[in-house]
């Protein structure tokens, strides 16, 4: 059917971040993401229009889920304990991972440099 999407869009963003995460937006190409995502790159573009786009929607969805954690995280019954469970819940968002998703920030410098041309 036309229009539908043929593809989990949970697991797909799943996979966008993974490799944007390693190799950072601009590393990373279309034809990366396609095989990170398992979907087609032409199912891609249909779906997003580029990988900018893609990156906006996995960026949307990675800040959903850390917003809705750090909320949860807050809920505590003193204001220490409620600090003392956000900051370790930030902690452990940002080192949680292979690599870790920090807070969604590009390669640092040191590699960005190092996967230049030239």
């Amino acid at each position: 059917m036309a229009g539908v999407r043929q593809f989990n869009e949970r697991d797909a963003l799943g996979g966008a971040l993974e490799v944007v995460t390693e190799r950072g937006l601009r590393a990373t190409s279309m034809p990366e993401l396609a095989t990170a995502t398992g979907v087609q790159r032409g199912s891609l573009y249909h779906a997003y229009g580029g990988k900018e786009e893609i990156f906006l929607r996995v960026f949307a969805e990675y800040t959903s889920r850390f917003l809705a954690g750090a909320q949860a995280a807050l809920e505590q019954p003193t204001k220490r304990a409620a600090l003392l469970s956000f900051f370790g819940y930030c902690i452990e968002t940002f080192v949680e991972g292979t690599p870790s998703h920090g807070c969604l920030s590009p390669a640092p410098p040191s590699r960005r440099r190092a996967s230049r041309p030239g």
